[in-house]
Protein backbone atom coordinates (compact mmCIF):
# COMPACT_ATOMS: atom_id res chain seq x y z
CA UNK A 1 0.00 0.00 0.00
CA UNK A 2 1.15 3.27 -0.82
CA UNK A 3 -0.08 6.55 0.35
CA UNK A 4 -0.12 10.30 -1.22
CA UNK A 5 -1.32 13.40 -1.12
CA UNK A 6 -1.42 15.57 -3.42
CA UNK A 7 -2.46 19.62 -3.56
CA UNK A 8 -3.69 20.35 -7.16
CA UNK A 9 -5.70 23.35 -7.95
CA UNK A 10 -8.59 24.32 -10.59
CA UNK A 11 -10.17 27.15 -11.45
CA UNK A 12 -12.55 26.93 -8.45
CA UNK A 13 -9.69 27.22 -5.92
CA UNK A 14 -7.65 24.53 -4.35
CA UNK A 15 -8.27 20.48 -3.98
CA UNK A 16 -6.34 18.59 -1.36
CA UNK A 17 -6.26 15.10 -2.52
CA UNK A 18 -5.94 11.54 -0.61
CA UNK A 19 -4.39 8.24 -2.64
CA UNK A 20 -4.17 4.69 -1.52
CA UNK A 21 -2.54 2.54 -4.39
CA UNK A 22 -2.56 -1.08 -3.78
CA UNK A 23 -0.88 -3.72 -5.32
CA UNK A 24 -3.90 -6.63 -5.64
CA UNK A 25 -1.04 -9.47 -6.23
CA UNK A 26 0.58 -9.15 -3.42
CA UNK A 27 -0.44 -11.91 -1.32
CA UNK A 28 -0.56 -9.90 1.92
CA UNK A 29 -3.11 -8.09 0.53
CA UNK A 30 -7.13 -8.98 1.77
CA UNK A 31 -9.82 -6.58 0.79
CA UNK A 32 -12.53 -5.89 2.80
CA UNK A 33 -16.13 -4.52 2.82
CA UNK A 34 -18.06 -4.03 5.48
CA UNK A 35 -20.41 -7.20 5.93
CA UNK A 36 -24.37 -7.80 6.36
CA UNK A 37 -26.34 -5.84 8.99
CA UNK A 38 -26.76 -8.14 12.33
CA UNK A 39 -30.48 -7.80 12.90
CA UNK A 40 -31.27 -5.39 15.67
CA UNK A 41 -34.66 -5.16 17.78
CA UNK A 42 -36.58 -2.49 16.00
CA UNK A 43 -34.83 -2.54 12.81
CA UNK A 44 -37.53 -1.70 10.14
CA UNK A 45 -38.02 -4.11 7.11
CA UNK A 46 -35.22 -3.48 4.34
CA UNK A 47 -32.37 -2.77 6.69
CA UNK A 48 -29.45 -3.58 4.81
CA UNK A 49 -26.63 -1.84 6.81
CA UNK A 50 -26.31 0.37 10.09
CA UNK A 51 -24.19 3.28 10.23
CA UNK A 52 -20.33 3.56 10.91
CA UNK A 53 -17.79 5.87 10.75
CA UNK A 54 -14.75 4.91 8.09
CA UNK A 55 -12.27 5.16 11.47
CA UNK A 56 -14.67 2.71 13.55
CA UNK A 57 -14.70 0.07 10.62
CA UNK A 58 -10.80 0.65 10.17
CA UNK A 59 -10.53 -0.16 14.05
CA UNK A 60 -12.77 -2.99 13.97
CA UNK A 61 -11.45 -5.01 11.02
CA UNK A 62 -7.73 -3.77 10.87
CA UNK A 63 -7.63 -2.18 7.88
CA UNK A 64 -4.38 -0.19 6.91
CA UNK A 65 -6.13 2.24 4.59
CA UNK A 66 -9.86 2.70 4.76
CA UNK A 67 -12.18 4.81 2.34
CA UNK A 68 -16.10 4.98 2.14
CA UNK A 69 -18.22 3.49 -0.29
CA UNK A 70 -21.61 3.27 -1.70
CA UNK A 71 -24.49 5.85 -1.67
CA UNK A 72 -27.16 5.08 0.95
CA UNK A 73 -30.94 5.84 1.93
CA UNK A 74 -32.87 6.48 5.02
CA UNK A 75 -35.59 4.06 5.80
CA UNK A 76 -39.24 4.92 7.73
CA UNK A 77 -39.02 6.27 10.91
CA UNK A 78 -35.09 6.92 10.81
CA UNK A 79 -33.82 10.93 12.58
CA UNK A 80 -33.41 13.26 10.44
CA UNK A 81 -29.41 13.87 10.67
CA UNK A 82 -27.52 10.53 9.86
CA UNK A 83 -26.59 8.98 13.36
CA UNK A 84 -23.94 5.70 14.50
CA UNK A 85 -26.33 2.57 14.19
CA UNK A 86 -28.63 4.01 12.10
CA UNK A 87 -29.80 1.47 10.08
CA UNK A 88 -30.30 2.12 5.99
CA UNK A 89 -30.93 0.85 2.69
CA UNK A 90 -27.74 0.00 0.55
CA UNK A 91 -27.57 1.49 -2.83
CA UNK A 92 -26.42 -0.20 -5.64
CA UNK A 93 -23.99 -3.59 -5.19
CA UNK A 94 -22.24 -4.25 -2.08
CA UNK A 95 -20.69 -7.87 -1.56
CA UNK A 96 -18.47 -8.59 1.31
CA UNK A 97 -16.37 -12.51 2.02
CA UNK A 98 -18.86 -13.58 -0.91
CA UNK A 99 -22.12 -12.25 1.23
CA UNK A 100 -24.29 -10.28 -0.99
CA UNK A 101 -25.26 -7.42 1.50
CA UNK A 102 -26.80 -6.00 -1.57
CA UNK A 103 -27.67 -6.52 -4.89
CA UNK A 104 -27.58 -4.62 -8.18
CA UNK A 105 -31.21 -5.57 -9.66
CA UNK A 106 -31.55 -5.12 -13.44
CA UNK A 107 -30.76 -1.47 -13.30
CA UNK A 108 -27.05 -1.81 -13.75
CA UNK A 109 -24.71 0.15 -11.21
CA UNK A 110 -21.12 1.55 -11.73
CA UNK A 111 -19.56 -1.29 -9.48
CA UNK A 112 -15.91 -2.31 -8.62
CA UNK A 113 -15.61 -6.46 -8.10
CA UNK A 114 -13.40 -8.51 -6.19
CA UNK A 115 -12.87 -12.22 -6.20
CA UNK A 116 -11.14 -14.48 -3.65
CA UNK A 117 -8.11 -14.61 -5.45
CA UNK A 118 -8.44 -10.38 -5.52
CA UNK A 119 -8.38 -10.09 -9.19
CA UNK A 120 -10.95 -6.97 -10.05
CA UNK A 121 -12.74 -5.49 -12.70
CA UNK A 122 -14.85 -2.22 -12.92
CA UNK A 123 -18.16 -2.42 -14.69
CA UNK A 124 -21.59 -1.59 -15.27
CA UNK A 125 -23.37 -4.14 -12.53
CA UNK A 126 -26.66 -6.36 -12.81
CA UNK A 127 -27.51 -8.89 -10.27
CA UNK A 128 -25.91 -11.44 -12.93
CA UNK A 129 -22.53 -9.57 -12.66
CA UNK A 130 -21.89 -10.88 -9.01
CA UNK A 131 -21.74 -14.31 -9.36
CA UNK A 132 -18.54 -15.36 -8.05
CA UNK A 133 -17.60 -11.79 -6.11
CA UNK A 134 -16.12 -11.99 -3.11
CA UNK A 135 -15.93 -8.27 -2.02
CA UNK A 136 -17.79 -5.52 -4.09
CA UNK A 137 -18.83 -1.61 -3.60
CA UNK A 138 -20.81 0.75 -6.27
CA UNK A 139 -21.63 4.21 -6.79
CA UNK A 140 -25.14 4.93 -8.50
CA UNK A 141 -25.70 5.69 -12.82
CA UNK A 142 -27.28 8.97 -13.47
CA UNK A 143 -30.77 8.82 -14.20
CA UNK A 144 -30.76 11.56 -16.22
CA UNK A 145 -28.19 11.26 -18.63
CA UNK A 146 -27.52 7.37 -18.22
CA UNK A 147 -23.85 7.82 -17.78
CA UNK A 148 -22.09 4.89 -15.66
CA UNK A 149 -18.79 4.48 -15.24
CA UNK A 150 -16.46 7.35 -13.95
CA UNK A 151 -13.75 6.59 -16.37
CA UNK A 152 -13.94 3.22 -18.79
CA UNK A 153 -11.20 2.01 -21.05
CA UNK A 154 -9.11 4.72 -20.41
CA UNK A 155 -12.25 7.37 -21.49
CA UNK A 156 -13.16 10.55 -19.28
CA UNK A 157 -16.87 9.70 -18.77
CA UNK A 158 -17.69 12.41 -15.50
CA UNK A 159 -18.66 15.14 -18.69
CA UNK A 160 -21.97 12.75 -19.63
CA UNK A 161 -22.95 13.27 -15.81
CA UNK A 162 -25.91 15.57 -15.12
CA UNK A 163 -24.86 18.74 -13.25
CA UNK A 164 -27.26 17.56 -10.21
CA UNK A 165 -24.42 14.86 -9.35
CA UNK A 166 -21.83 16.20 -11.68
CA UNK A 167 -21.28 19.75 -9.62
CA UNK A 168 -18.89 20.40 -7.48
CA UNK A 169 -18.53 18.20 -3.92
CA UNK A 170 -15.91 16.06 -2.20
CA UNK A 171 -15.59 13.14 -3.98
CA UNK A 172 -14.74 9.02 -3.24
CA UNK A 173 -13.62 7.24 -6.43
CA UNK A 174 -11.96 3.88 -6.66
CA UNK A 175 -10.01 2.63 -9.89
CA UNK A 176 -8.08 -0.07 -11.86
CA UNK A 177 -5.02 0.35 -13.68
CA UNK A 178 -5.31 -1.33 -17.31
CA UNK A 179 -3.55 -4.65 -16.24
CA UNK A 180 -6.17 -4.74 -13.34
CA UNK A 181 -2.77 -5.24 -10.88
CA UNK A 182 -3.46 -1.62 -8.99
CA UNK A 183 -6.43 -0.83 -7.31
CA UNK A 184 -6.60 3.22 -6.89
CA UNK A 185 -8.75 4.41 -3.49
CA UNK A 186 -8.94 8.13 -3.75
CA UNK A 187 -10.74 11.13 -2.03
CA UNK A 188 -10.72 14.90 -3.06
CA UNK A 189 -12.00 17.26 0.04
CA UNK A 190 -14.52 19.71 -0.96
CA UNK A 191 -16.52 22.79 0.06
CA UNK A 192 -14.09 24.04 2.31
CA UNK A 193 -12.86 27.24 0.37
CA UNK A 194 -8.92 27.69 1.37
CA UNK A 195 -8.20 24.22 1.62
CA UNK A 196 -10.00 22.25 -1.09
CA UNK A 197 -13.08 23.20 -2.93
CA UNK A 198 -14.07 19.57 -4.28
CA UNK A 199 -13.77 18.37 -7.66
CA UNK A 200 -16.81 18.05 -10.71
CA UNK A 201 -16.77 14.42 -12.36
CA UNK A 202 -15.34 15.24 -15.17
CA UNK A 203 -12.47 16.68 -12.95
CA UNK A 204 -12.50 13.63 -10.72
CA UNK A 205 -12.32 11.96 -14.21
CA UNK A 206 -8.93 13.60 -14.81
CA UNK A 207 -7.48 12.65 -12.03
CA UNK A 208 -7.98 9.25 -12.13
CA UNK A 209 -6.89 8.78 -15.40
CA UNK A 210 -3.56 11.00 -14.08
CA UNK A 211 -2.98 8.48 -11.40
CA UNK A 212 -2.95 5.45 -13.91
CA UNK A 213 -6.70 4.68 -13.75
CA UNK A 214 -7.93 2.72 -16.81
CA UNK A 215 -11.50 1.91 -15.17
CA UNK A 216 -13.01 3.59 -11.97
CA UNK A 217 -16.21 4.73 -10.94
CA UNK A 218 -17.38 7.63 -8.52
CA UNK A 219 -18.49 6.42 -4.64
CA UNK A 220 -20.51 8.46 -2.62
CA UNK A 221 -19.07 11.67 -1.77
CA UNK A 222 -20.20 14.92 0.07
CA UNK A 223 -20.10 14.79 3.65
CA UNK A 224 -19.50 10.69 3.24
CA UNK A 225 -16.12 11.15 1.80
CA UNK A 226 -13.50 9.32 4.17
CA UNK A 227 -9.96 8.79 3.60
CA UNK A 228 -8.28 6.36 6.93
CA UNK A 229 -4.29 5.47 6.62
CA UNK A 230 -3.10 4.14 9.52
CA UNK A 231 -0.30 1.89 9.39
CA UNK A 232 2.34 0.63 12.19
CA UNK A 233 5.44 2.48 10.69
CA UNK A 234 4.57 5.46 9.38
CA UNK A 235 2.16 8.67 10.25
CA UNK A 236 -1.48 8.63 10.00
CA UNK A 237 -3.18 10.30 6.87
CA UNK A 238 -6.73 11.64 7.22
CA UNK A 239 -8.74 13.84 4.88
CA UNK A 240 -11.02 16.86 6.55
CA UNK A 241 -14.32 15.40 5.71
CA UNK A 242 -16.89 18.65 4.97
CA UNK A 243 -19.14 18.35 8.30
CA UNK A 244 -16.32 18.73 10.17
CA UNK A 245 -16.34 15.16 11.38
CA UNK A 246 -16.71 11.79 10.28
CA UNK A 247 -19.74 11.11 9.05
CA UNK A 248 -21.37 7.33 9.81
CA UNK A 249 -21.68 5.92 6.11
CA UNK A 250 -23.37 2.15 5.40
CA UNK A 251 -19.93 0.85 4.23
CA UNK A 252 -16.45 1.03 3.06
CA UNK A 253 -13.90 -0.84 1.25
CA UNK A 254 -10.53 -1.14 3.38
CA UNK A 255 -7.27 -3.28 2.55
CA UNK A 256 -5.76 -5.42 5.78
CA UNK A 257 -1.90 -6.94 5.42
CA UNK A 258 -2.23 -10.43 6.39
CA UNK A 259 0.79 -13.21 7.01
CA UNK A 260 0.41 -13.66 2.79
CA UNK A 261 -1.36 -16.40 1.65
Amino acid sequence: IRVETLEERVEAGPLRVFVGRVDLTDPRVDVRVTGPAEARPGDPTGTEAHLETVPDFRERTGAVVAVNANFFGKLDGAPARWEERQPVDVRGPSVSEGRVVSGAGDGGFPTLLLDAGRTARITCARDADLGGADDAVAGIADRTSGACLLVERGENRGAAASEGIGGRHPRTAAGLSRDGRELFLVVVDGRQPGWSVGATLEELGALLLRLGAWDAVNLDGGGSSSFVYEPRDAPAVRNRPSDGRFRPVANAIGVVLGPGR
